[in-house]
């Protein structure tokens, strides 16, 4: 997330910095464009494909926390096991024990790392669904609109943008668009 994070904002910059050199060199020429706003936020918690896609990774989330959860309590039952049979287990019999314990403390390592690389996998994926839908409703929604420029909402919590006034805010429109072309193709 840190990595997309950063990849956002070093875009983002990007943009703007373009945006500023486009302006600064043909301002003489050519009027500035319509520039507009659309809060990211809104448009992946509000949208149904949003909804969808959160919905999902949350189940898988769900999930994998429950097989963590009960991992964890098998470990826990072995190492309680352990200290209340100390004094009664055999010298072999506590070895297997304690080999026991290392084996489960191993398979429950091995299970967060695959749960935290299944759920970045997933979110990516959604990420991806998300975008097949979102894009071109924006590409489209800026061609009938005539829009030059579409900033995120969100490049203010990066420092990238500082200001916009709500008037640009397009997002309601947005939204009802994407959940149109959602509808539309299921």
């Amino acid at each position: 997330m840190k990595l997309r994070n950063v990849v956002l904002q070093v875009l983002m910059l990007t943009v703007a910095v373009m945006l500023g050199s486009a302006l600064t060199l043909d301002a003489q020429n050519a009027p500035i464009g319509k520039i507009v706003v659309v809060d990211g936020d809104r448009v992946t918690t509000e949208t149904e494909i949003g909804q969808q896609t959160r919905s999902r990774v949350s189940a898988a989330a769900n999930d994998w926390q429950s097989r963590l959860q009960a991992g964890q309590a098998e470990l826990q039952t072995l190492g309680q096991n352990r200290q209340t049979q100390a004094l009664t287990l055999s010298q072999e019999a506590l070895s297997q024990l304690d080999r026991d314990i290392e084996e489960k403390q191993v398979a429950l390592q091995r299970m967060q790392d695959d749960a935290r690389r299944q759920m970045e996998r997933l979110q990516m994926e959604s990420q991806q669904e998300i975008n097949e839908v979102l894009i071109p409703v924006l590409e489209q929604m800026a061609a009938d609109t005539g829009y030059d420029f579409v900033f995120d909402a969100r490049m203010i919590q990066t420092g990238t943008m500082l200001f916009f006034a709500n008037r640009l805010d397009v997002t309601d429109e947005y939204i009802a668009r994407v959940n149109a072309a959602s509808a539309g193709s299921n």
